[in-house]
């Protein structure tokens, strides 16, 4: 059997209705709509000159419904393809920068509970640890963290050791940027680690296991940060994350091949409370399926409610989508070759922008604004995209995931975005996919 016609019977597509009592309005429709994702994934995947190895994605209606596809491989054999692992409906993998924005769910939960304010300087929670060298009047709050404007820069190589080498960075004036907090919008990761750490001591709980309390429990995740606490039924699932260098045929593991659990962590560090999150990756490190992705989304998309009760306050959805950052003259910073245009409170706002900096435009005749995060890390790709309810057109929502790039494929920009060419064509044709069940789209 050649490896495309294993490919074609490999790919797959899953539609589940929100809860019981939700039916698909035009399942015909549905059926043909996932027919079409799927060969665009075995179009986008298999492209010869720009392959990947694998691809999962999940939209989802205003009704509720969710649909899925998946094409590809999570395990590629580099001797024997006919022993690869194909990616399944509950493949996790670890999503990169997408972890981010359920930090950010998580912080919110806490702001809810009175046990962390998204405004309070974070210095006497830290032992006096965070303070800009250059401002040291100028408060680090969670707020500027979770919008990128805290003035830590990302140049600290993670994890980090321990608890004093988390210190030590941050009395460091070379992670710091020149501006005051709160002038400045620049990504990092690293002041992530620092908000991670500042929950651990809020919530008594070390980051994984706070995650699992405030968030993935209430909704019912199957998800970890550290691959060493997945339960092994979910670590085989697990899929690793491959590069593959021009002029080479071979897809090079980069991240959680079998038998690698990463850098090495103690489990007494793993176990720490407010010394150093890092060891738990809150920046990059979450391992989920796809499926549990568009739980998340659907969260989003119904504002904050799930199971008939608010999962987050109407004053934090409110704070998650008014955006804290927006390019100008008066606000500078950081776009990532113009991909950042606007910042609401832990994730992106997508403004419809094209320009001589190409922009963050989602289909190419634009018309689309929403929110989310996307990642990027060890041959990744994803990002988890959803519009809130506005005007006459219902919510919406998309996760995408791709788990292994060539170096072509990386370096083919988008054409009329910031976004790789690969993820502009997955986004563009799950976008189509929804137009249909959107008025005014």
């Amino acid at each position: 059997m050649t490896i495309r016609r294993r490919e074609l019977l490999l790919a797959g597509a899953a539609a589940a209705a929100a809860a019981p009592a939700v039916s698909s309005a035009q399942p015909a429709a549905d059926h043909a709509a996932r027919a079409s994702i799927v060969e665009l994934l075995r179009e986008v995947v298999g492209d010869a000159q720009r392959p990947l190895t694998g691809a999962s994605v999940a939209w989802l209606y205003g009704n509720g419904q969710v649909s899925r596809a998946w094409v590809g491989w999570r395990e590629v054999a580099a001797l024997h393809p006919e022993g690869s692992l194909p990616i399944e409906a509950e493949t996790h993998f670890r999503v990169a920068s997408v972890s981010k924005l359920l930090l950010a769910l998580a912080m919110l939960r806490l702001h809810d509970d009175r046990l962390l304010d998204l405004d309070t300087d974070l210095a006497p929670l830290l032992q006096g640890a965070l303070r800009h060298p250059r401002h040291p009047s100028v408060p680090v709050t969670p707020r500027l963290i979770l919008t990128h404007r805290s003035g830590l820069l990302d140049n600290v190589v993670l994890p980090l050791a321990d608890g004093e080498a988390l210190r030590r960075a941050l009395a460091d004036p070379v992670h710091w940027g020149a501006e005051p907090p709160g002038l400045f919008f620049r990504y990092s990761n690293f002041a992530c680690v620092v908000l991670a750490t500042a929950m651990e001591l809020a919530a008594r709980q070390p980051f994984d296991a706070l995650m699992q309390r405030w968030l993935f429990d209430p909704l019912g995740l199957r998800a970890r940060y550290a691959p060493t606490s997945l339960p092994r039924e979910q670590r085989a699932q697990l899929s690793t994350l491959y590069r593959r260098p021009n002029g080479s045929a071979r897809w090079i593991p980069q991240m959680d091949a079998p038998g690698d659990l990463g850098p090495v962590v103690t489990p007494q560090a793993l176990k720490a409370v407010g010394e150093n999150a890092s060891v738990h990756s809150p920046h990059g490190g979450l391992r989920v399926g796809v499926p549990d992705l568009a739980r998340v989304t659907r969260l989003l998309m119904q504002q904050g409610r799930w199971d008939g009760r608010r999962l987050l306050s109407a004053d934090s959805w409110a704070q998650l989508l008014r955006p804290h950052w927006t390019l100008s003259a008066q606000s500078p910073g950081e776009t990532a070759g113009g991909l950042f245009r606007s910042w609401a409170l832990g994730m992106q706002h997508f403004t419809d922008t094209r320009d001589a900096q190409d922009g963050d435009r989602l289909p190419p005749r634009g018309r689309w604004r929403g929110f989310g995060h996307l990642g990027s890390a060890y041959g990744l790709l994803s990002g988890l995209l959803f519009g809130p309810a506005e005007g006459g057109r219902p919510p919406w929502g998309l996760v995408y995931v791709i788990n292994g790039t060539s170096q072509a494929a990386t370096e083919t920009p988008g054409r009329y975005s910031s976004l790789r060419r690969c993820e502009e064509r997955i986004v563009e044709g799950l976008l189509d996919t929804l137009k249909g069940a959107l008025p005014d789209a």
